[in-house]
């Protein structure tokens, strides 16, 4: 009875053996050139793990269905592929990675990988993000002043006197109190700004009204 026991234990052994299957593979960029330093994981029961050092990776599996998992060394996930084997013998199945594993080769130079639990990444330095912080409040206190200066109203410096509303009187009643504000400014050295601020100012006091006619205003003296 025990002989038996014994034959059918070890025939059970053989039939896993021979039912085995090897799934291997390599890991790839988007240019194609093999991947170092990542963490390939396969879902058997209990799970298996790999680092992989030159770009490839096996693991052997009995018959079923798996999902691949290629990691970086902070864990996050770059390729993921599933395979169903079906039968024995060797299942070839390479990996691409979709992000830039430069940085995280980088990454994992300096980091303590454990390969039964978890992975300690070397923290990040904080420097970066003060500099982050520096550049946007420089850039914060550069747009309210800039949005500050646009939105002051230009101010006009000319004084206004006595001497140019003659002037502008005098103009208008040789030409029979009425002229264009055009040809009022062509027969005045002084600026259209100044001109338009002494006619705002005889308008208010009632002395002329202006009347809008096409682009250009027609400057006529009250009576």
């Amino acid at each position: 009875m025990k002989k038996t026991i014994l034959i059918l234990i070890f025939s059970l052994f053989l039939v896993q053996i021979v039912s085995a299957a090897t799934i291997s593979g390599t890991v790839y960029d988007f240019s194609l050139k093999k991947i170092n330093n990542v963490i390939i994981e396969i879902n058997t029961q209990p799970m298996q793990r790999q680092i992989v050092k030159e770009g490839s990776y096996s693991f052997e599996v009995q018959k079923g269905s798996y999902a691949i998992v290629a990691k970086t060394a902070d864990n996050i996930i770059i390729a993921k592929e599933n395979i169903i084997v079906s039968e024995e013998g060797k299942y070839n199945l390479d990996l691409i990675g979709f992000i830039d594993i430069s940085e995280e080769e980088e990454l994992a130079n300096d980091t303590n990988i454990d390969i039964n639990g978890d992975i300690d990444v070397v923290e990040p330095n904080n420097n970066y993000w003060l500099i982050i912080s520096i550049v946007l409040i420089m850039v914060l206190i550069f747009g309210l002043f800039y949005y500050k200066k646009r939105k002051k109203a230009p101010e006009v410096s000319e004084e206004i006197t006595d001497d140019l509303t003659e002037k502008i009187l005098d103009i208008m009643k040789k030409e029979q109190g009425r002229i264009t504000q055009k040809e009022l400014r062509k027969k005045l050295p002084y600026s259209e700004a100044k001109i338009s601020l002494v006619l705002t100012e005889l308008e208010a006091i009632q002395k002329i009204e202006k009347i809008k006619k096409g682009r250009s205003n027609v400057i006529i003296i009250k009576k």
